[in-house]
């Protein structure tokens, strides 16, 4: 148990006892971010302050006195409104390294999700051109959030979906053939609203190296076949360079030959949630805050995209899963209102859809914004980013802000190999543990054990700041699996890289401060074990990314 979770037990016990039967919420510790405030919070007072109709103030202070003289507790204090500070004793923060040593690759996993199984739909993009950073962005983080689910304890199923139909591949065909043709016809023209990119001349050239001219009479479908087989194998190949490995393909096509979409439309106009209008077939989803009604099948019986949706929604619900989340687009916010009252109209629970809203993402590159667009071809491709700027440096910079939120892609810092850049500095942090590990072996100082140790000499200030820091991890894990929000591992792997590199430059500019001391043997241990601790989460936090731990650079 470390130090956290200590404080919280003992909190809600005194609690317990001050509100003499009455229900009490979960206790939670925070860390304070002025120092004076102590080393953690509780606003528990707060929280009980209207169950038991008394002032927080007065309940703090009760809980205090309830609270007593605790060994790892060396001072208790209440401030307004009703905060409960504390102030916990050096060796106490430094014992959770202990636990940090011997659960080692385990440690900081939580069973909050224990039982639970998830869906996580990413990517999921149509095979009509190669993945670009919009995509990237998807990847990045639909994969880190199914990371960050495991590592809660959750059962985790990760799945593309993807369209092979419609008139986008119609269109992609005609492109093909067009680029196919004008490699050996003069007078083709190529369709204005068709797909411009390098890549179709590069399917092209492949196609007439295979078959020379005898396609020239093959159809807008047999061009748009050959087109999407070679993009899939592009997009496989592009996910394996991230490390994503899907569970499976889940192809829109199949809800329409099975009968899943007929059926699903069936369905709910026999549960009176769809109606007609002006020859079109109305879903209702106005009573779900949405700003109007949505077409399902329009006056020329063609069905909209929401349609076959709904069937795959359904079709992932009837799984048995306890959380089903997506990972959609910036302008996808009013869609989500529409699938979720979809699923209410099934009967099915609405809470379990989670989608994850990525916000657009502006491209830096040589210290000017990068423009593009799809259609013309003019875009960054996932491929290049990964050739140039390596696949750990795509995920951590995906994952460094709210999915949420805009982000400002910095190309440039992305590829520099120096401590500018985040992801650099943090696995060189990673690396000289390593290296330290490997100076006090060549010195014949090899690591006692967890239990050898004498925490209560960790005492500086740049030890203790990095001890109760790396006690967050487990935290920190609930909180990005329970939340669907991996940035946080981001956000704490640069605190702990900023941290450590503070107590290493301590020991290149005083003596005293070194870790290895051969004069002093038993700092020397403790010292060991919070370089080999440290090691331990600044791996087992990388590898929630899917970013690799060097041990040399």
């Amino acid at each position: 148990m470390n130090i956290r979770e200590t404080l919280s037990r003992i909190i809600a016990r005194a609690a317990a006892e001050v509100a003499g039967g009455a229900c009490i919420p979960d206790v939670m510790i925070d860390t304070p971010r002025v120092k004076a405030y102590g080393d953690y919070a509780s606003n528990i007072a707060l929280s009980l302050a209207k169950t038991l109709r008394r002032p927080p103030m007065e309940i703090a202070n009760d809980i205090v006195s309830a609270i007593g003289s605790q060994p790892v507790i060396t001072k208790i204090e209440v401030k307004p409104p009703g905060f409960i500070n504390i102030f916990v004793r050096d060796a106490s923060a430094a014992a959770g390294l202990a636990a940090i040593l011997k659960q080692g690759a385990l440690f900081g996993r939580s069973g909050k999700l224990t039982g639970k199984r998830a869906i996580v739909e990413f990517v999921s993009a149509n095979p009509t051109g190669p993945l670009h950073i919009g995509h990237a962005r998807n990847a990045a983080v639909g994969d880190c959030i199914a990371r960050a689910l495991e590592r809660a304890g959750c059962s985790v199923w990760r799945e593309y979906y993807y369209n092979d139909g419609g008139v986008q591949m119609t269109r992609l065909g005609e492109s093909l053939k067009a680029r196919y043709l004008l490699i050996f016809l003069k007078d083709i023209e190529f369709p204005e609203d068709g797909y411009h990119g390098d890549y179709i001349g590069e399917i092209a050239a492949q196609l007439h190296a295979e078959v020379k001219d005898s396609w020239k009479d093959k159809s807008i479908t047999e061009f748009s076949d050959y087109a999407k087989d070679w993009i899939v194998k592009l997009i496989d190949a592009d996910m394996i360079a991230m490390g994503i490995n899907f569970d499976a393909k889940f192809n829109e096509g199949d809800l329409y030959t099975d009968g899943r979409v007929d059926a699903v439309i069936s369905e709910l106009r026999g549960r009176g949630k769809v109606y007609d209008s002006e020859g079109a077939l109305w879903l209702r989803t106005t009573s779900d805050g949405d700003e109007k009604d949505r077409v399902l099948i329009k006056s020329d019986a063609t069905k909209t995209y929401l349609a076959p949706d709904i069937a795959y929604h359904a079709d992932k619900y009837s799984r048995g899963y306890d959380l089903v989340i997506n990972l959609l687009g910036a302008d996808h916010h009013n869609y989500v209102i529409r699938l979720r009252a979809a699923m209410r109209a099934l009967d099915f629970d609405p809470e379990k859809l989670n989608c994850i809203i990525y916000q657009l993402v502006t491209v830096k590159r040589g210290g000017e914004v990068v423009k593009f667009g799809k259609r013309a071809g003019d875009y960054i491709t996932l491929h290049e980013m990964i050739s140039e700027l390596g696949q750990d440096a795509v995920r951590f910079f995906f994952n460094m802000r709210r999915s949420d939120s805009h982000m400002v892609f910095d190309w440039d810092l992305a590829k520099e190999h120096s401590v500018k850049n985040p992801v650099y500095s943090i696995q060189y942090a990673h690396a000289r543990c390593c290296s330290i590990e490997r100076k006090a072996a060549e010195l014949g100082i090899m690591f006692a054990g967890a239990g050898a140790c004498d925490y209560s000499l960790l005492t500086a200030h740049e030890e203790q700041e990095l001890i109760r820091s790396l006690a967050e991890f487990p935290r920190i894990v609930e909180l990005a699996g329970t939340t669907f929000e991996p940035h946080h591992y981001t956000t704490y792997l640069r605190t702990i890289a900023e941290q450590f590199n503070a107590y290493f430059t301590a020991g290149n500019v005083t003596e005293e401060m070194r870790v290895i001391l051969p004069g002093n043997p038993a700092l020397s241990q403790a010292r060991l074990a919070l370089i080999l601790a440290t090691r331990v989460v600044l791996r087992n936090a990388l590898d929630a990314l899917g970013i690799s731990a060097p041990e040399k650079m």
